[in-house]
């Protein structure tokens, strides 16, 4: 099992075909079985016998298979003078190459590139594989070229619906909530009482989620979407603005102001949607092991 030669979820061999295997008695198989069972290694089926749990495998087994297939190559590499550095470098290099082999491409789409970069980065930096970034626009065989090659593509729950529709690729497409960071919902808490607050989106969807992260920290802002025209005259009215930053970039009146008086929020994909996407990876990820065990067999 910590060689991954099962899947999870697999029925394991009967305790009288393993037994029969290894030359020792019935009893002791099932006794070991069970205490795998109790460790959370294995599951018991009515019916179909011990099968491969799909939680955490016997990492302490694991650690020293490792151990045991590693060691000998760090101290050859240690004694042909290599250095721990080096040596460390060269094992990552080998475990990041055997999961890339079997990782899925994830792409993730949002309505502008700046947005996308951010939350794929975002998410990358969550389930430690490489996301590609593609943009929503009015052409939709544009964007089904730039996703024709991934098995998953996320978007926000804000753009789910319009990307589903553009792409029509039954069950790839994933919504995931993103939400304010942390950081950007301290500096709204942290605006005086009392302070005029003039928040700017850059669409419509984007003003609204902004309106309400403001009004449930502060109070009901003054808001427009750009471009606009009150613009300007919002800025005199109101001491401290809310945007995000495609708008800021878009608005050059906000370039004038002080760094101090202007708020610009970020997102992250929150943990329940990260969560959702690490078991679709993971089934992902036994599909193609799947499919490589089941071709290296049939050659």
């Amino acid at each position: 099992m910590a060689e991954n030669a099962y899947e999870y979820g697999a029925p394991l061999p009967s305790c009288r075909q393993l037994a029969k295997r290894l030359g020792v008695s019935h009893n002791t198989v099932y006794m070991v079985y069970q205490r795998l069972a109790r460790r959370g290694v294995l599951r018991a089926v009515r019916g179909s016998g011990f099968r491969l749990s799909s939680s955490a495998i016997a990492r302490d087994d694991l650690r020293q298979v490792l151990k045991e297939r590693f060691l000998g190559a760090v101290h050859a590499a240690k004694s042909a003078g290599y250095s721990q550095s080096e040596v460390r470098g060269a094992l990552e290099d080998i475990v990041r190459e055997a999961f890339e082999q079997t990782a899925p491409v994830i792409a993730f789409v949002e309505c502008s590139r700046e947005s996308s970069s951010r939350l794929s980065a975002n998410l990358h930096a969550q389930l430690g594989t490489r996301v590609q970034t593609a943009v929503l626009t009015s052409d939709c065989d544009q964007l089904r070229r730039a996703v024709a090659d991934c098995d998953l593509i996320c978007t926000t729950l804000y753009h789910l619906r319009e990307v589903e529709d553009a792409l029509q690729m039954p069950g790839k497409v994933v919504g995931l909530r993103h939400v304010p960071e942390t950081d950007s919902l301290l500096q709204i808490a942290r605006i005086r009482s009392g302070a005029r607050v003039l928040v700017i989106g850059s669409n419509e969807r984007t003003l609204e989620q902004l309106v309400q992260t403001v009004e449930s920290h502060h109070g009901r802002p003054d808001a427009a979407v750009l471009p606009g025209q009150l613009v300007p005259r919002l800025l005199e009215e109101n001491q401290v603005v809310v945007t995000v930053h495609e708008a800021f970039k878009r608005c050059p009146s906000l370039a004038g102001l002080n760094r101090s008086q202007v708020i610009i929020v970020t997102y992250a994909i929150d943990s329940q949607s990260v969560a959702y996407l690490h078991k679709r990876v993971g089934e992902l990820r036994s599909h193609t092991l799947g499919d490589g065990e089941r071709s290296t067999g049939e050659r």
